[in-house]
């Protein structure tokens, strides 16, 4: 059995005491009193039966590219598909499966953080070996730190066992200091259909024009914030200090035995 598990199938090792949960489709029984259960909310994942000698070729596996965390996945061979690619944008190439399998959405992110490359770089511009080495570092050391710390729970994501990730506690790209203060979305419509997060500081590139009215859409909104925050603080002191100012008048008044009248 092949299972594709997508966005958010989960394969659950859990007793067969264990209530269902609602979005449980499928349960294998086994012999150890368990059960295997597939959980998927969104339901865009597969299980396919097939026979073992041919599983590797069904189409979804067939057309993988190859594993980052193999001895065969070089530096060398990133370099030579750049130079293939053409206009392709780093994220897109990424994360497409036909590439290089098993790199998401977050983890794309994570590695071109790491790796300093620009989102909007076209790929063939980064065919030299110095960029092709640290991108192939960045992709190993991301995926092995991924897997050793049980993956990133963000959200719901949980192992077999139930039990959360801890990687997210590690994103460079999305809770680092830094990167929360320079990070600004850049529209999908040059880098496929999953926003890329830059970092102005450490993803710049001297090739690359970012466009004004994106910086000014993040920034602005932050300017706008900080007027409105000192506005509201300097009204506020306006207002405290204008009754302390009528309540002392008052007070000094009455001792002097003047009436007032306001």
């Amino acid at each position: 059995m092949v299972v594709h598990l997508r966005m958010t199938g989960k394969l659950l090792y859990l007793p067969a005491s264990e209530p269902w949960g609602k979005h449980t489709h499928i349960v294998f029984a086994l012999s150890d009193g368990h059960t295997l259960r597939y959980d998927d909310v969104r339901q865009f994942g597969t299980l396919q039966l097939t026979e073992t000698a041919g599983c590797m070729g069904l189409s979804c596996l067939a057309a993988l590219g190859p594993e980052p965390l193999d001895d065969d996945f070089t530096p060398q061979w990133l370099q030579q598909h750049f130079d293939r690619k053409k206009k392709k944008r780093p994220k897109p190439f990424l994360l497409d499966q036909h590439n290089i399998a098993g790199i998401g959405n977050i983890y794309a992110d994570e590695i071109l953080f790491q790796a300093g490359i620009h989102p909007e770089e076209p790929v063939c511009k980064l065919a030299d070996i110095a960029t092709a080495e640290r991108l192939w570092f960045a992709i190993r050391d991301r995926l092995s730190r991924g897997i050793a710390y049980g993956g990133s729970s963000i959200k719901d994501y949980v192992d077999s066992f139930g039990q959360s990730g801890s990687f997210q506690k590690l994103h460079k790209s999305l809770w680092t200091q830094r990167a929360a203060l320079c990070r600004m979305r850049l529209s999908a419509g040059k880098n496929g259909f999953r926003r890329p997060k830059l970092c102005l500081l450490s993803q710049l590139s001297g090739k690359t024009t970012i466009r004004k009215g994106a910086i000014l859409k993040r920034y602005g909104f932050i300017v706008s914030c900080v007027g409105a925050a000192i506005l509201i603080f300097v009204c506020q002191s306006v207002i405290f200090f204008g009754v302390w100012t009528v309540f002392l008048l008052s007070a000094l008044c009455l001792t002097a035995g003047v009436s007032i009248t306001i």
